[in-house]
């Protein structure tokens, strides 16, 4: 096995792993994995397309559509990133929305794991009645507990 193959061998190792933790949406921990694989092998477009949905749905949309778009340029054929660019184009207006709800949750997040339960709660509270709220990162940052300071908050049962 030459020294090329090692390297697709890693980068792909690195894919896959990237993809598990989708899977079990860790989304930081599967965008590190994807950036590695893609730092061994930039050409993987599997690993950018995947790279960039994760980017997509993290609310860095713009980082999405880099992705995307170097994915199209290094493959131009039979490439699913067509389609997410497509469906990016269609709905400008949804794209917005769920980018601005996305920091907004981001936001409450980061005043939770500061020790504002209060700030959270208000920013969350802002226009948000009947949404489920999906909270994502790194085990250990809090998202238990502000799902749990929001619920008890809004009268609501944490489920």
């Amino acid at each position: 096995m030459d020294t090329l193959q090692k390297i697709q061998l890693a980068a792909n190792s690195f894919y896959n792993r990237g993809l598990e933790l989708a899977k079990e949406r860790d989304l930081s921990g599967a965008a590190g994995y994807l950036k590695r694989a893609l730092e061994l092998n930039k050409y993987h477009t599997d690993a950018r397309n995947l790279l960039g949905l994760i980017f997509y749905e993290m609310g860095e949309t713009s980082d999405a559509l880099v992705q995307w778009v170097i994915s199209v340029n290094l493959q131009p054929e039979e490439n699913r990133a067509d389609h997410y660019l497509d469906e990016v184009q269609r709905k400008p207006g949804q794209l917005e929305i769920a980018s601005q709800t996305i920091k907004k949750f981001n936001q409450a997040l980061v005043y939770a794991q500061n020790g504002s339960d209060d700030l959270a709660v208000l920013q969350l509270k802002k226009g948000s009645r009947g949404s489920i709220l999906l909270l994502v990162g790194p085990p250990g940052t809090g998202k238990t507990s502000l799902g749990k300071s929001i619920a008890r908050a809004m009268g609501r049962k944490y489920i």
